[in-house]
C-alpha cells in the first residue's frame, strides 16, 4: 500500500497489436495487483476504450472501486468512432482516495503524434497529459506506478515533477526507450 498514484494506459482490446485482442482477463489480473499496492488514500487513472467502457469498469472495479471518469480531449486529432469521429479518450478514476489539487474531469492537450522524437510506441500519450495527471493527483515525493508503461511517458512526467516512479513493461524495446527518456 505504498503507491499514491497509478496512471496507466493498458491494452484496450481493440486489435492494434497481435496481443491486443481479448484483454479483460489481463485487465482483471492487473487491477488485482494494483489494488494490493495502491495506498488507502491513493488514486488510479486507467485509460480505456470508450467502446469497452462498461466491460472495463466491470473487470477492474472489484479490486479498484470506480469513482468517476476523466477525459483527455485531443484538441488536434480525430479518430474513427462507432458513429463518426471522436476527439477524446476516457480514463477511469479508481480507488478510494481523494483526487486533489483542483483536478478537472477534462484535460485538453494536443496529441504530438508518433515518431523518433517522441518515441515509437503506437498508442503513446502526450507528456503534457501525463504531467497534468501526475501533478494534480499526487504530491512531491509520492510514488507513481505505471504497470503498462510503454515508452515511459508517465515515468518521465513523475521524474520531472519530483515523484518516484515504477514502470512495468514486457517489451524490451519500450523499456529501452523509457530508460533513455528518463535519463535525459
Amino acid at each position: 500500500r505504498s503507491i499514491e498514484l497509478i496512471a496507466t494506459d493498458p491494452p484496450f482490446g481493440i486489435g492494434k497489436a497481435a496481443w491486443d485482442h481479448d484483454v479483460m482477463d489481463l485487465l482483471r489480473s492487473a487491477s488485482e495487483g494494483c489494488g494490493k499496492v495502491l495506498a488507502t488514500d491513493g488514486v488510479c487513472f486507467w485509460f480505456c476504450s470508450i467502446s469497452l467502457l462498461p466491460e472495463t469498469i466491470e473487470a477492474v472495479s472489484d479490486a479498484l472501486p470506480y469513482r468517476w471518469l476523466f477525459m483527455w480531449h485531443a484538441s488536434n486529432r480525430m479518430q474513427p468512432g462507432p458513429i463518426g469521429f471522436m476527439k477524446f479518450s476516457p480514463a477511469l478514476v479508481l480507488g478510494s482516495g481523494k483526487v486533489h489539487r483542483n483536478m478537472a474531469d477534462v484535460c485538453s492537450v494536443p496529441n504530438p503524434g508518433r515518431g523518433p522524437s517522441v518515441g515509437e510506441h503506437p498508442t503513446m500519450k502526450p507528456l503534457a497529459l501525463m504531467t497534468n495527471i501526475v501533478d494534480r493527483a499526487s504530491g512531491e515525493g509520492d510514488t507513481v506506478l505505471d504497470p503498462f508503461m510503454g515508452s515511459g511517458t508517465t515515468l518521465r512526467a513523475a521524474k520531472d515533477l519530483g515523484r518516484k516512479a515504477i514502470g512495468i513493461e514486457l517489451e524490451e524495446r519500450y523499456c529501452e526507450i523509457a530508460a533513455e527518456r528518463c535519463s535525459q
